[in-house]
């Protein structure tokens, strides 16, 4: 009796150790599995904040650069597509611009390439999402977007700043590619169809040539390019939303990069440090 007694205590003892041991194993597995969704969850938005906005060029220069999109490419400069929103597709291009008064009053009815997302050189034809150029008569901006249904939807932006820093802000909310020049609205393109993005590298101040001899458009809504606009940018960013207006008043109050890079990367001598401040408050 004193022996089998001993054995089912002995039994009880085992029973109740596996029994811990069982919900300790259980309760290691459940921290585990959370401590790992967290871990998978916080490596998911570190990602996807990293795809939100790409810096193409974060100084100030006026050289002729292409910034490729593959990210196989080491030094590539993805532009990630847009995080679509209730409202549909969003994203947001973001520089500053300074273009010389040599730009205009010269070639009437031609372009200067600004940048531009889409086909490459020689003519950035017929990718242009968005592009930006100057007129070659006035002091006016051309920005194309291409949709679904046509490829040189643009709109014009008349009496920009010349000879001094402004800062350009061109967002997509839906169908509706709204352009900021220092912090205000001036303008907004209604599209009749989606957005047409695409794969194309950000091209720079590139010496295109085209020559449009469509002739059911007139000569001044013709995609004539001649060379390349006369200027710097700067900060040209991406941004895979469309920024709000606090969020552009904010780089607006940044002004242009005080670090000032020319097209064979030295920084011009006659140019002192706060250079930007006195042109851009003028």
């Amino acid at each position: 009796m004193v022996i089998c007694r001993l054995n089912i205590e002995m039994d009880f003892v085992t029973g109740v150790q596996w029994y811990e041991q069982l919900v300790q194993a259980i309760i290691v597995t459940f921290f585990m599995y959370v401590l790992l969704s967290i871990l998978n969850n916080v490596g998911i938005l570190y990602f996807t904040y990293l795809e939100m906005s790409t810096v193409m060029q974060p100084d100030t220069t006026s050289a002729t650069e292409t910034f490729l999109q593959d990210p196989n490419f080491e030094k590539s400069k993805t532009c990630y597509q847009s995080k679509n929103e209730s409202s549909g597709i969003e994203f947001t291009f973001s520089t500053f611009l300074n273009l010389r008064s040599s730009n205009f009053g010269k070639d009437p009815n031609t372009l200067r390439h600004v940048f531009h997302k889409g086909s490459p050189p020689p003519d950035a034809y017929p990718l242009i999402s968005p592009g930006v150029f100057t007129l070659g008569d006035k002091n006016t901006l051309r920005i194309y977007m291409g949709s679904a249904d046509r490829w040189d939807n643009f709109i014009d932006i008349p009496n920009i700043p010349v000879e001094k820093w402004f800062h350009l802000v061109i967002t997509c909310k839906g169908r509706n590619i709204d352009i900021y020049i220092n912090g205000n609205i001036i303008q907004r393109m209604s599209l009749n169809s989606v957005p047409k993005l695409n794969f194309g590298d950000v091209y720079t101040f590139q010496s295109l040539s085209n020559d449009d001899g469509r002739r059911d458009i007139t000569p001044d809504n013709r995609y004539n390019i001649s060379g390349k606009a006369d200027g710097s940018l700067s900060r040209l960013t991406y941004y895979a939303y469309a920024l709000s207006y606090a969020e552009i008043d904010a780089i607006y109050k940044m002004g242009p990069s005080t670090k000032i890079v020319s097209a064979d990367n030295q920084i011009p001598p006659y140019l002192m440090d706060a250079w930007w401040v006195q042109s851009y408050q003028r």
